[in-house]
């Protein structure tokens, strides 16, 4: 946050400011992924004894606020298209690739049920999936 503070206040130029951007977005995704990972696994790592997120307040806990931190970060993205210095992104990309992942990630929750294992596997799997979107959105924007 301090990279983008900085760059709004400096003016920084295009390429550091995709760059700071970049790096915030992925960050985020990167922690959501290192939180659901174990909602695989959470009776496995109840039996041995781990502390997981996913152990200790429940898929249905964890899945909602992954959700909400990766529509949020979406939503950020959304407001940094629309609301940059035109010639910093390529509008089109950065708002329609975000809304375009933000609409997929809300579709992969709708159908999630936190109780089944299959599911939260297709959930987990369509974040990954999500993860590698913003890969191949990144030399469009």
């Amino acid at each position: 946050m301090q990279g983008m503070r900085e760059c709004a206040h400096r003016g920084a130029s295009p390429p550091q400011f995709l760059r700071y951007c970049a790096s915030a977005h992925t960050l985020a995704d990167a922690s959501v992924i290192a939180v659901t990972k174990d909602l695989g696994d959470i009776e496995g790592d109840r039996q041995g004894g781990i502390q997981t997120f996913a152990s200790r307040y429940g898929p249905k806990a964890v899945s909602t606020a992954a959700t909400a931190v990766l529509l949020l970060n979406y939503a950020g993205a959304i407001l940094t298209g629309l609301l940059a210095v035109p010639g910093t992104f390529r509008r089109w990309a950065m708002v329609g690739g975000h809304a375009l992942a933000a609409a997929w990630l809300a579709a992969t929750a709708l159908k999630l049920d936190p109780e089944s294992a299959p599911s939260v596997k297709k959930y987990y799997k369509q974040i990954w999936n999500l993860f590698y979107f913003e890969y191949m959105l990144y030399p469009f924007i």
